[in-house]
Parts: C-alpha cells; sequence; structure tokens
C-alpha cells in the first residue's frame, strides 16, 4: 500500500492535486502498485491498508515516503501533525511490518536533518532515525534508510529550490 502523507501546508490544492494524481497513476498504472490511502498515524487504517495491499499477493517492501514538513512552530496544530506523521507514523509503518512479517522496510528522510540542526523538523526526523535502529535491532525486518536530496521532476514541488530555479 501507499501513503501519501508528505504535501505540506504551504503546497496550494491545486498543486496537491496535481502531484496526487500523477503519483497515483505512476503507482498504479505505470508500476502496477497496490494503492491504498490510509492515515499512518492510525494503526487500523495503516493495518487495514497493509491488509488491502497483502490482498493482492506477498507484500515483500514497504516503502515509507510519508513525511510533514518544516512547520512554523506558532502553528500549534501542524506541529503536533508534523511530529505524529513523522515519529508516530514512522512507528506503526515498523511495527506492522514486523507484526506482518514483511521482510524489508525502506523510509525515505530529508538530508537536511542533521544532529547539528536544532528545529522541531529536524527532531521529528532524528527520532524517525532512532526508531528505525530500535526496529533494525530489535525485529527480524530489514530496514534500509535513505536521504535522498531534493527530488524533482513530473510530481515535484514547484515551491522547492529546483523548481524556482529553472522557472
Amino acid at each position: 500500500g501507499y501513503a501519501d502523507a508528505d504535501m505540506n501546508s504551504t503546497t496550494s490544492g491545486a498543486e496537491k492535486t496535481r502531484v496526487e494524481q500523477y503519483r497515483y497513476m505512476d503507482l498504479t498504472v505505470n508500476l502496477k502498485v497496490p494503492f491504498a490511502f490510509c492515515d499512518i498515524t492510525s494503526m487500523s487504517s495503516l493495518s487495514s491498508a497493509l491488509r488491502y495491499s497483502t490482498q493482492h499477493g506477498k507484500v515483500s517492501t514497504v516503502v515509507h515516503l510519508a513525511g510533514r514538513s518544516q512547520v512554523s512552530r506558532q502553528d500549534a496544530k501542524a506541529v503536533d501533525l508534523m511530529l505524529s506523521t513523522n515519529i508516530l507514523g514512522t512507528q506503526h509503518i515498523l511495527e506492522q511490518c514486523a507484526r506482518m512479517k514483511i521482510p524489508t522496510a525502506l523510509v525515505v528522510s530529508a538530508v537536511e536533518s542533521t544532529v547539528h540542526d536544532v528545529s522541531l523538523y529536524s527532531i521529528s526526523k532524528n527520532a524517525m532515525e532512532q526508531l528505525i535502529a530500535v526496529y533494525q535491532q530489535d525485529s527480524d525486518v530489514n530496514i534500509i534508510g535513505i536521504r535522498p536530496h531534493t527530488l524533482y521532476g513530473p510530481a515535484g514541488r514547484t515551491d522547492m529550490f529546483v523548481w524556482k530555479t529553472i522557472q
């Protein structure tokens, strides 16, 4: 299953729709990946999405791309959503992989989240990496963490550096 929770609050509704439509078509039509919308902060929602995916065959890998980006500390609701998505959502994904005996999880995080960066966003990303270490040690799930730089292409966010530079 695929959960799309990575669009931040500064992305316009039309932009979200364009990106979501492209991702959905690329995954379901071109790559033939079972697709299920879910809320990774809800264990029951995530569990349902993974059960849906297993109905289409054995799930060998979960690719965790969901995440919330930097938000203003003054926006308490956005901060809560970012922390719960990035930390609790990651824990839910890793726990469900362990429970359902899904052998591999690929967790994608941002390059700029380092231990030297002091922000709520970097704290949430560092917590994700600590969760990976715990689950790697305490479960049979092979967890691969990658930290790519900003991505661009047809599904890229137009509010990011690459798009702004090209325009």
